[in-house]
């Protein structure tokens, strides 16, 4: 079940009016959320790990799934409709809502409530639930879901050591890797954003246009780094890097979709192009977080042009590794001479 590329990328906005020339200082957090860790923890007992070259979500961690009921048959049932991949997202959409009252509205909702009816902070993630699960089969399923994520229990003692590295990646990111990306994030309509270290992701993270609870701010959630060294905190800030060339990565890839052979291909591409958008921004802008970055996701330097080709695609489909690159490149203004300028103030309507 391959997600992070293929569903809720949308295109990034216009950015926001700039007054002066100057170079805006990017405007974003890091910040834990309670529902996001049970709620991936959730997928995690169930085994969801996809089917690419990096798992989705970490092995589950039996100390914050005792308890939980038994997830025979769930991950099957799951991974069989292509519906159930919004879950790797819906989180993201509550981001900041107490996880029992977000958890309480989606039953609700599947019980045949008005997502209307939703708390403050729950009803973006209801009107998704409405709007993806329509079957008695498929609202069975997600209630079989949403016990096994009721069922998690957080690790006792841990809020202070993930406070901490959620504080180390705050100021790595704030010192270091925004500052070096403010023309990119400038230009994809990304000087705001949010951070959500989850402790049940795998490599990949989950990358969300834009937070419905602030509409100027996207929202990133990447596992959570073990510690605070520089190689673990590198690591997950580049794992930010990639998720948000996720629009990039659209743009190049789109008229090229319709050469892959179905949407498990086409997710195994657009996953592969995403690592290499990454790798292509973390040279250019910040290169001291490649060594993290190449071991985070298994890459060999002498391999590096050769993305697809190295990923085993079928050798039809690895022809597009040229296309691609040469799109990239342009997307990320790698060619450009030209020093970075701020893009003309946009009217807006009121």
């Amino acid at each position: 079940m391959k997600t992070a590329s293929l569903l809720l990328v949308g295109v990034a906005t216009l950015a926001p009016c700039l007054v002066t020339g100057q170079r805006p200082t990017p405007d974003w957090e890091v910040t834990s959320d309670a529902l996001a860790d049970a709620w991936f923890e959730g997928l995690a007992a169930v085994g969801l790990t996809g089917f690419g070259a990096w798992p989705l979500v970490a092995p589950a961690a039996p100390a914050r799934r005792a308890g939980a009921p038994e997830a025979v048959g769930l991950r099957d049932a799951l991974e069989a409709d292509p519906a159930f991949e919004v879950l790797h997202f819906l989180p993201l959409y509550m981001r900041g809502a107490d996880a029992g009252a977000a958890l309480g509205a989606l039953q609700r909702v599947l019980d045949g409530a008005d997502p209307s009816e939703a708390p403050p902070g729950t009803r973006r993630g209801a009107d998704v639930v409405a709007a993806f699960f329509s079957t008695t089969h498929q609202r069975a399923v997600l209630t079989a879901f949403l016990e096994q994520v009721e069922a998690i229990r957080p690790v006792p003692g841990s809020d202070a050591a993930r406070q901490a590295i959620d504080a180390a990646l705050q100021t790595r990111w704030a010192r270091t890797v925004a500052p070096a990306l403010a023309d990119f994030l400038a230009r994809e309509g990304m000087e705001s954003g949010t951070i959500v270290p989850v402790d049940a992701l795998g490599p990949e993270g989950r990358f969300l246009a834009r937070d419905p609870t602030a509409p100027d701010r996207v929202v990133v959630a990447v596992a959570r780094p073990a510690d605070t060294s520089d190689a673990a905190l590198d690591a997950a800030l580049g794992a930010v890097v990639r998720e948000i060339c996720h629009p990039a990565v659209r743009r190049v890839f789109g008229p090229l979709e319709a050469r892959t052979r179905d949407r498990r291909q086409a997710a195994q591409v657009s996953d592969h192009t995403a690592t290499r958008c990454g790798l292509l921004l973390l040279q250019a802008r910040v290169p001291d977080l490649v060594p993290a970055y190449r071991a985070r996701f298994g890459l060999d330097p002498g391999s590096d042009r050769a993305f697809l080709t190295a990923a085993g695609l079928p050798a039809g489909v690895a022809a597009l590794e040229g296309p691609l690159e040469e799109a990239l490149r342009r997307q990320l203004h790698l060619h450009d001479d030209q020093p970075w300028a701020p893009r003309p103030p946009v009217r807006r309507n009121p």
